[in-house]
């Protein structure tokens, strides 16, 4: 982090931190084109909706 700030501004402990849950079916065909348009170099820009979400919740460990 050195490298690439200044420092950080902590809201509470690392201990304290909840994880984030992913707001289930968020990409869809509104926001598709954008989504691909912010994430040119990413490998789920030629995925659908569907497998994009679905690769959301696997990494979010929201697939069991």
């Amino acid at each position: 982090m050195k490298d690439i700030s200044d420092g950080m501004i902590y809201t509470c402990k690392f201990s304290e931190f909840k994880p984030l849950t992913p707001i289930p079916d968020f990409i869809d065909e509104d926001n598709l084109q954008e989504f691909r348009d912010f994430a040119p170099y990413n490998f789920m820009t030629d995925k659908s909706c569907e497998e994009i979400n679905m690769a959301i919740a696997k990494w979010a460990g929201l697939d069991t």
